[in-house]
């Protein structure tokens, strides 16, 4: 379970690296969200490596995945439900990034929820061996 924690890591982390690069107009702080999130996760699964800790680095993976979960959730719902107004005049790439911010939160819900179920899964899976 360490080496998908250390790849979902390293995959937030190069969206947010992505973002940033694509969005280079207007930064939004919402857009460094997937990073706050797996840069711990990778730190995690780095940690995890070592048998002796697994356990509980799995664990704090598990948290810091919850997390990231209960975020992108916020994020997506104050998108969602927020007060239409009417958008001042924009660029092109200023204009599209509501869509990515969303589309960040919505790649840091999967892979937290992901990240999850692979660790309960995991879980369930050892109580019943023993």
């Amino acid at each position: 379970m360490a080496r998908p924690t250390i790849l979902v890591g390293l995959s937030l982390a190069l969206a947010t690296l992505l973002g940033l690069t694509i969005v280079s107009e207007q930064r939004h702080p919402a857009l460094i969200m997937p990073m706050v999130v797996g840069v711990p996760l990778f730190i995690a699964g780095m940690i995890s490596l070592n048998p002796h800790r697994q356990r509980f680095w799995m664990r704090v993976a598990q948290r810091i995945a919850l997390a990231g979960m209960a975020i992108a959730l916020l994020g997506a719902t104050l998108i969602q439900f927020a007060p239409s107004q009417s958008p001042p005049e924009t660029s092109g790439a200023s204009a599209s990034l509501a869509p990515m911010v969303y589309s960040l939160g919505l790649v840091v819900f999967l892979a937290a929820f992901a990240m999850w179920i692979q660790i309960a899964l995991r879980q369930l899976m050892a109580s019943r061996r023993s």
